[in-house]
């Protein structure tokens, strides 16, 4: 009979209600020390080590000052340990000192709600004391030859249990897989501490098919990447119309598979970094990420050479939007005054112009894609009413996920579309052309 592991124990160090409550919610099962004054920090300063807790997370409720001496202090005496800093306000909010004074990393909430609690799960994980708890997941290019070296599960409903659909290491047995394919069982899950490894498998099948490896023809090849960009597409876009966390969570995902992918199945360290960069930055995170990760699996899709430019051009595309008017948002398009309408039309340009301030160099298609997102192949875009073949690729791919994603999620006052219909749409209104549509068909539409 297997023992019950021990629980996690935290120290919660000047911390709001609302975040203990956050915390204590992902780890039900843990033990926590609360530290609310400096005083009592003081009194905790003997017991503080690697030893006695595992996790520290660290807020703002005794001001920005005392973190700093918090993280220092504690990186000291905790060594290795996850040590994080996560608060509710950005005022004095200053990421990279409190990385560069101990923190393994800062979080702003609501905005990064989703990465902390999926680091804060990541590191229940590492440290064995987390209970079993599955995801679903899409696995690509699935035959009966297919070998995982993770264990997939299906969920019964009527049972209310998951039971082993195959195993690691182990071939997939094809009654199993064709039972799949009928959907006679439901969508397959993973153990989330499999997650490193169905990641690197996804993007080794995306390499493998991208550059034709094995004995298949090149329709065939082409086939099976499209099938399988699509498939992770899907999920992106149907994540609109599920659980909102859950929804963030399948973004997550597909953002680890396509960063794996760029960098040839090694370290996604830049990637990871871009998307921690931005994740505070705006409220328009959701949008940059979700967009970026869609321009990426297009161009893998099209076989395009850089991925990682088009997933760059995605997360930096709206920066500007950052300086636009704080009523904008909430007034109605026709209501605008030409001040307002100028400032918005503009805001390509203003994305640079912010990548400037920020002395980030880019790759000069990048910044062209920024700065043509928004223009249309029939001439009607902005901001300089660039047509045709002059409007770049990358802009051109960039401006489809950015459609598709506005079309596909729920906006006051607009009608949410299908994916099929917000393609047709798309197809019709002379923003993208005729080329890019053609060769991205396969992906976005279902086969008849």
């Amino acid at each position: 009979m297997s023992q019950e592991p021990s629980p996690v124990r935290f120290c919660l160090i000047a911390l709001s209600d609302n975040l203990k409550d956050l915390i204590r919610g992902v780890a039900p099962k843990g033990q926590f020390k609360e530290v609310n004054s400096e005083s009592d920090f003081e009194n905790i300063l003997d017991d503080l080590n690697a030893d006695n807790f595992e996790i520290v997370i660290c807020g703002a409720e005794l001001g920005m000052e005392f973190p700093i001496e918090c993280g220092q202090i504690t990186r000291q005496q905790c060594g290795g340990n996850p040590i994080y800093f996560v608060a509710e306000k950005t005022e004095g909010f200053d990421q990279k000192n409190l990385v560069k004074n101990g923190f393994s990393f800062a979080y702003i909430l609501p905005m990064d709600k989703n990465l902390f609690t999926e680091d804060l799960n990541d590191a229940l994980i590492k440290a064995g004391q987390a209970g079993r708890s599955f995801k679903p997941v899409f696995v690509m290019d699935l035959d009966g030859d297919s070998e995982l070296n993770f264990d997939t599960f299906v969920y019964l409903p009527l049972n209310k249990k998951f039971i082993r659909f195959s195993g690691a290491n182990s071939k997939i047995q094809e009654e199993r897989l064709n039972r799949l394919k009928t959907k006679d069982v439901g969508n397959l899950h993973i153990d989330k501490k499999d997650k490193a490894a169905f990641y690197k498998y996804s993007s080794e099948r995306l390499l493998s098919l991208g550059k034709g490896e094995g004995q298949v023809s090149e329709t065939e090849r082409k086939e099976k990447l499209n099938n399988s960009v699509r498939g992770l597409f899907t999920n992106i876009v149907d994540a609109a119309s599920a659980d909102f966390e859950k929804g963030k969570e399948l973004v997550a995902d597909c953002q680890k598979i396509v960063s794996l992918y760029i960098t040839g199945g090694g370290s996604d360290n830049w990637y990871n970094e871009m998307v921690r960069a931005l994740s505070g930055a705006s409220n328009t995170y959701d949008h940059a990420s979700t967009v970026s990760t869609l321009a990426a699996l297009f161009a893998i899709s099209m076989g395009e050479p850089h991925p990682d430019e088009y997933a760059i051009a995605g997360f930096l595309h709206d920066l500007g939007r950052a300086n636009l008017p704080e009523e904008l948002p909430f007034t109605p398009q026709d209501q605008w005054t030409e001040e307002q309408k100028k400032a918005y039309l503009n805001h390509p340009i203003e994305s640079l112009n912010v990548i400037k301030a920020k002395k980030m160099v880019l790759p000069a298609n990048v910044e062209k894609a920024i700065l043509q997102h928004h223009e249309m192949f029939n001439g009607k875009g902005f901001p300089k009413q660039v047509t045709g073949d002059r409007i770049c690729t990358e802009a051109q791919v960039l401006s489809l996920a950015d459609q598709l994603f506005y079309l596909t999620v729920e906006v006051e006052g607009a009608k949410k579309l299908t994916i099929q219909e917000a393609f047709e749409q798309i197809r019709t209104n002379g923003s993208i052309g005729p080329g890019i549509l053609k060769r991205l068909e396969p992906v976005v539409m279902k086969k008849s």
